[in-house]
């Protein structure tokens, strides 16, 4: 008889995690025993039939399955949109009503923040944050980056990538400690987060503006052309560079061979391009940061970054404007002022807590 010892497999729980590209690939948020049924396997041991784990156990499940306990849950008032976790230091959840006269997230944080800390507590102080979801990209982008103030969002759809362009005080906070903040945000929206300062954005436009080649620049382009390709909808190199060859080639003016030279040459004269700005860009950035600016010598930080800076506690509220006593805080009226512009902005995007 062989003796062996038995050892139940960890399950990472609600782990929203896109992967490396920041965005896509995910099936979706593990919901199991958030919502559904209350019964002992869902709300006290994890994926039904799964092992029990100590409460307070880094990656527990049993932590964000409190908020089965809230009654509008129960009901089905409230829903779990979205759940992104980096177990045992962080979690995001996006939250909303059925009924437009239930708040999610004040039903989910409850009195003072009672219900939400039952949670943390759950998790060993794993800090969670609750936001409204909503089916606008650009606006659960700057929900699940809360509290971090969003100045401009560009989305690129096709690829699923947003740039999102903060103030330079906002910078740090929006990537978060370790980039926690910004990771967990590109998990819970499956969207890849470029974070951009307002000065190098500002910097960033002014050099491309100067560094720019049109079609008619492109080899190989004539008037003629370039009247069958605007016809096409291709205005500029990028639009060209990401044109499909088979297409190009059915131009009047152009066969296989001829659409496959204009289309590598104009791949290559983007790639040329972008090098020279960035090139640009950082140069100006390390010139003014030598003269004195306030500005990080790199100022861009993407949701598949190693190294970023470090954020500040902040206050967390509810949409009601109450603050968690239990939670970091700078100052009352700091906190207030914090609110007061994060409203400006969404009146409803409101975290519970930040790390």
């Amino acid at each position: 008889m062989a003796l062996g010892r038995l050892r139940p497999q960890r399950h990472p729980g609600g782990q929203a995690d896109p992967g490396p590209e920041g965005a896509r690939g995910r099936a979706g948020p593990d919901l199991r025993g958030i919502q559904g049924s209350r019964g002992p396997d869902h709300c006290r041991d994890g994926a039904a039939g799964g092992p029990r784990q100590r409460p307070g156990e880094p990656g527990a499940h049993r932590g964000p399955h409190a908020l089965q306990e809230v009654p509008e849950i129960q009901e089905g008032i409230v829903s779990i949109k979205a759940v992104a976790r980096e177990p045992g230091t962080r979690s995001k959840i996006a939250v909303t009503s059925n009924d437009d006269r239930v708040d999610p997230v004040g039903s989910c944080v409850g009195m003072k923040g009672s219900r939400v800390q039952a949670v943390t507590r759950e998790l060993a102080g794993e800090r969670v944050d609750i936001v409204p979801w909503s089916a606008e990209p650009s606006l659960l982008i700057t929900r699940a980056l809360s509290p971090a103030i969003v100045s401009n969002i560009i989305l690129n759809r096709d690829r699923g990538e947003a740039t999102v362009i903060v103030n330079d005080d906002q910078l740090s906070k929006a990537i978060g400690k370790e980039g926690k903040n910004v990771r967990l945000a590109a998990k819970l929206t499956e969207w890849k987060i470029d974070l951009i300062s307002a000065r190098e954005h500002g910097v960033r436009q002014r050099v491309s503006d100067e560094i720019k080649m049109s079609l008619s620049d492109l080899p190989g382009v004539t008037e003629d052309l370039l009247v069958h390709l605007e016809a096409f909808g291709i205005i500029t190199i990028d639009d060209l560079a990401d044109a499909p060859l088979d297409r190009l080639a059915a131009l009047e003016g152009l066969d296989e061979d001829s659409a496959d030279t204009l289309l590598a040459t104009a791949q290559a004269t983007r790639n040329e391009l972008k090098k020279m700005i960035e090139k640009t860009v950082k140069e100006e950035l390390e010139r003014d940061a030598a003269d004195g600016g306030d500005l990080f010598s790199e100022d861009v930080f993407t949701t598949d970054a190693e190294n970023v800076a470090e954020d500040q506690d902040e206050v967390a509220t509810s949409d009601r404007g109450e603050l968690f006593k239990d939670f970091p805080v700078e100052s009352e009226e700091e906190a207030a002022a914090a609110a007061e512009e994060t409203k400006k902005i969404d009146p409803f995007a409101n975290t519970e807590l930040d790390d």
